[in-house]
This record gives C-alpha cells, structure tokens and sequence, in this order.
C-alpha cells in the first residue's frame, strides 16, 4: 500500500504544472474546470516523474534519492510560483441551470464508485494483472526499480523476451514506486492503472463541460465510467489505459485552446506505447491543418515526450527488431488480398457491435436525437473527428499487413485498441451537439 501512496508527489507535480503554465487556473472555481485539473494534471504529473526516473536511472543507475529529490523540488518550486503569481480573476460559475444536472452531478461518482466495487474482486483475485502486465510491463519495471545496472535488462531482447522495445512510461513510473518504497508491492501497477481510469473519466467530464456545457460533460464522463471494455482494461493493469487518457487529454486541452499542454499529453503518449507516436504524428498533423497558430506551442510541449521515445527507439533499443519492421517485408502481397480486408472489416464491425456497447450506443442516439447538433461548432467536430478517424483507418490499415497470424493478432489486440479510441470517438459526437441549456433559453424567451 505504501507504493500506491507514492503517486501523490506526481499527481501534486503535474497539478501545479498545469496550474502555473496554463489558463486553467482562471476557470477556477468551476467544477469542470477543477475535473479538467484533475484528470490533466495527474497525467502530467506521472508522465513527468517517469521521464524525469527513466533519465536518472539510465545516467546514474545506482541512484535512487536523485530522482526523488529532483522531483520534490519540482513540487516546491512550482508550488511557490502559483503562491506567488497575481490572483487572477477568477470566473464565476454561471452555468444555466438545468434540471437534471444535480442527478447527473450524483450519477457521475456513483457510477465510477460501482466499477470500482466492481474491479476490486479482480484485483483481489489477480493483482499482477493479465498476461502483458506481467511479463512485458511489469517485468520491465523490476528491471528498472533494481539499484544496479539491471535497468538495462528492461530494453536487452535476451530477458525481455516480448516487444523490448516498447517506450517505458507505466513501466518506469511503476518502478519508481517501488524504487522509492523499497518492495515490488503489487498495490503500484493497480493504482497507476486505477488513477489513469480515474483521469480519463475526469479530463472527459471536464473538458466536455468546460468545451460544451455542464451537462453535456457529465454524461460524457457517465457513458465512458460504463464502458464495459474500457473497465476491463484495468485491471489488466495494460498500457491502454493511460494512453486512452493521452489521447482524450491532448485533444480536449487543443479544443480548449491550451496548446502547450496538450502537445505535452501528445508527447507523453509517444512515450507510454507504440501507438502513441502514430498519434503524436496524427495530432500535430491535424493542428497544423485547423490550429496552425498553436502549432509551436504544440510542438514546444510535446517535445520533451517526443524527444525520448525516439531516443529510447534510435540510441537506447537500437537493434531490436519492431513491429512495423518486420511488417514491411510482405506489404505487397497482404494489400493485394481482398480476404484480409474482409477479416479485419469483419472484427471490426463484432467489436464494435458488440453487445457490451449497445446500451452505450443506444443511450448517444437518444442524446444526440433529443440535442441534434449545432453547426456552430462545425470546426471543433471536424478537428476530433480528423483525429480519431485517421487512427481508426491507421489501426485498421496496420491489421491488413501485421507479420502475425492475422486471426490470432485480431483475437488478442483489437479490443485493447477499442479502449485507446473509445474517448475520442464519443469525443467527435459530443464536441458538435447542442446543449440542453441552449433549449432551456429557447423555452424561456418563446414564453
């Protein structure tokens, strides 16, 4: 338990970070505002102390206070600077009222208290997680929690037999708990897991709340607390999770138009899996196209990230054999058979279509067929729907000339991809829909 606890100091680095550098901090006291901070900064705050544990550990493997002392001061000094900085003014909550915001306002942690209750008997049951915790994510952190030079046995292909070259943000971060605490306490990966979740449903009620309305963002942090898949997913103590929260973040804080920080989500993404450079690609290229403006500050905030996962990739793990690869050998031959398109069109529409998300999907059209959507905010939809579609055809497309057995590698990865794009799909809905306040005025001045 003690290793859990652990996670404070980065959860309190990333909230002052956000805090101090962004302009969050004048959409205070709203409660979005306040989930947005949350859920961003807790991100942050854990993509910033696994960087910060990862350098450390590779230049100085034997040192464990480095680190620790580094990051504390990170802490006090930005602490002291959002003391210190002028008291702006601060907006004042003058969310119309809606009558079912205080239920909604109720619903949201009920619900996320109930998949907690729910995911407590499998950590109780299973808490070294499923197959990939425990012998790729981590494995790789006991590597990296090891006062020696066994850290580098993290990336060596000769004992880490599967994906060495996997960027390391869950695994690095997980072995600075337990480098801090002194034990591999089973209690860290759950929790690291547990308060990504916990972020993703923050930054999406949040962000949707402070993008669109109160409302609106509630029942967007209630339909991804019921997400079946997604609750799946953490226990298993995985990747996914956290970089779903990556991805919903980044995209958010772009609509918000707070660029610096989502870059650095984008960036962080890049270090957390593979998929995350594909996104980091799609994002910078979306922003460049309907947000050229902020552009720098994307790119500024995304580059520490960005930086290491390609030097992890190039220098570090150089040599390892990866995915895309050993992929490229047979291109031709798999995009020329119309059967695998057919296959992967076919997995994709099961998972989809899934009887888990039909409650889910039922629940959107009667939302969307009761708000209808504003053309108004035609540009904010454009841009989510350009990133999550683009994903979505970049997965489907990496399906047709995977290197693996084509049916086994759908059976055991589509879903895990499912939960990385669930967010920013329901994203792309809700950033275009009308608001239910916007009918309440309506109402009021037909009267």
């Amino acid at each position: 338990m003690i290793a859990a606890l652990w996670l404070l100091p980065a959860l309190a680095l990333g909230c002052l970070m956000v805090l101090c550098f962004s302009g969050l901090r004048e959409r205070l006291p709203k409660p979005e505002a306040a989930l947005l901070l949350f859920g961003a900064g807790s991100a942050t705050g854990i993509g910033a102390a696994s960087c910060l544990f990862f350098v450390c550990r590779l230049l100085l493997p034997g040192s464990v206070l480095l680190p620790l002392l580094l990051e504390l001061a990170a802490v006090a000094a930005l602490g002291v600077l959002y003391v210190r900085r002028p008291r702006a003014t601060r907006a004042s909550d003058s969310t119309l009222a809606f009558p079912l915001n205080l239920a909604l306002a109720l619903a949201l942690p009920a619900a996320v208290l109930a998949a907690t209750c729910i995911m407590a008997g499998t950590w109780e049951a299973n808490p070294h997680g499923d197959w990939d915790a425990w012998s790729i994510w981590n494995l790789r952190a006991r590597y990296l929690a090891a006062n020696s030079d066994a850290a580098r046995r993290a990336w060596s292909p000769d004992l880490v037999s599967t994906h060495p070259e996997y960027p390391l943000l869950t695994s690095a971060f997980v072995a600075r708990c337990w480098a801090y605490c002194g034990s591999d306490d089973p209690a860290a990966p759950i929790a690291v897991s547990y308060v990504f979740l916990l972020a993703l449903v923050s930054a999406g009620a949040g962000g949707v709340g402070l993008l669109r309305s109160r409302p609106l963002g509630l029942l967007f942090g209630l339909l991804l607390a019921g997400t079946p898949v997604l609750l799946h997913a953490v226990p298993a103590q995985y990747a996914d999770v956290p970089l779903a929260c990556y991805f919903l973040a980044a995209l958010l804080l772009a609509l918000l138009e707070e660029p610096l920080f989502a870059g650095v989500c984008a960036g962080l993404a890049a270090w957390t899996k593979d998929e995350g450079s594909l996104f980091l690609l799609v994002f910078v290229a979306a922003s460049a196209v309907w947000r050229l403006r902020a552009l720098p500050r994307v790119l500024l905030g995304a580059a520490p990230g960005a930086v290491l996962a390609l030097s992890f990739k190039l220098l570090i793990a150089a040599g390892t054999p990866s995915l895309a690869g050993r992929a490229a050998g047979t291109l031709a031959p798999k995009l020329l058979a119309a059967s695998r398109y057919v296959q992967v069109l076919k997995a994709f529409a099961a998972s989809l279509l899934d009887t888990s998300f039909l409650l889910l999907y039922l629940a959107l059209a009667v939302v969307a067929a009761s708000l209808r959507f504003d053309q108004e905010r035609r540009r904010d939809a454009v841009l989510a729907v350009s990133v999550g579609g683009v994903m979505l055809a970049a997965y489907f497309s990496f399906y047709i000339v995977t290197p693996y057995d084509l049916a086994w590698h759908l059976a055991t990865s589509l879903n895990r991809l499912i939960v990385q794009l669930w967010p920013l799909l329901l994203l792309a809905v809700f950033a275009a829909l009308r608001t239910p306040e916007s009918y309440a005025v309506v109402t009021r001045k037909r009267k």
